[in-house]
C-alpha cells in the first residue's frame, strides 16, 4: 500500500464519494479547489 501523506486516504475517499454523487462536471470545480489548498 502506497503512503501518501500529502493526500490523506480520508479526503481521497471523500473525493471519490463526490465524484459518484455530483459527477464530473461539478468535479472540475472541486479539483480547482483541491490545488489551492
Amino acid at each position: 500500500m502506497l503512503v501518501m501523506p500529502s493526500f490523506p486516504l480520508s479526503l481521497y475517499l471523500t473525493y471519490e464519494e463526490l465524484k459518484q454523487v455530483f459527477g464530473r462536471k461539478q468535479i472540475v470545480v472541486f479539483d480547482v479547489f483541491i490545488s489551492y489548498l
